[in-house]
């Protein structure tokens, strides 16, 4: 993990099965690993994730990751706090 421009990337790594999350605000790169998202709030349609997926996640959105083929790795930037 490190910072540039004020901002923290890094990697991370999930391996297979679920989770909830309550987001911050990232823009994220799939590396490796296959799964989805799924959005409690707001309603919005789920999103692939598989190799070369470029996602943007909003503050507070309420989700649940499935990851199929693991480790789903990405390379994430977000604003520091």
């Amino acid at each position: 993990m490190g910072t540039i421009a004020g901002a923290e990337y890094g990697l991370w790594e999930m391996s297979a099965g679920a989770m909830r999350d309550v987001e911050g605000e990232e823009v994220f790169l799939v590396i490796s690993g296959t799964g989805r998202i799924e959005f409690d709030s707001p309603e919005l349609s789920p999103v692939v994730l598989s190799p070369g997926r470029l996602v943007r996640l909003e503050p507070g959105m309420k989700t649940r990751w499935y990851v199929n083929a693991a480790p789903l790795r990405k390379l994430f930037i977000s604003p520091r706090d």
